[in-house]
């Protein structure tokens, strides 16, 4: 059970939409709530981190149907980020946020592109 509400993540995505807050804040915020309330596997209820390779919960099909959990996308458009229609890049997200990677290779944002010609 996760100990948020659909209003807690309603409040904050505005608080961060109306400050402006950067790009990299609002991901931490996802993360911190995604990691709260992960879909579940409808059959054995494993999350994905958690889940064996086949599905113990069953029967006839070995494969796990996640569902459910916290909505990224959603928190993330509601944070003031936009969705990127074209130009696909491999290190940049979904959002418009261009990301970098670290010493470990992880990647992590660093400034939000634009999003129409000219801003």
């Amino acid at each position: 059970m996760s100990r948020y509400t659909k209003e807690h993540y309603e409040g904050i995505a505005g608080l961060l939409a109306k400050y402006h807050a950067s790009p990299g804040m609002c991901l931490d915020f996802a993360d911190l709530f995604a990691a709260d309330n992960p879909e579940v596997c409808r059959y054995c209820g494993d999350s994905p981190t958690a889940a064996k390779v086949r599905c113990v919960g069953h029967e006839g099909d070995p494969f796990h149907n996640f569902e459910g959990g916290f909505n990224r996308e959603q928190f993330l458009e509601a944070c003031g980020l936009e969705t990127e229609t074209e130009g696909a890049h491999e290190d940049v997200d979904t959002f418009g946020v261009l990301l970098e990677r670290d010493s470990r290779g992880s990647l992590a944002a660093s400034k939000s592109l634009p999003t129409k010609e000219g801003e």
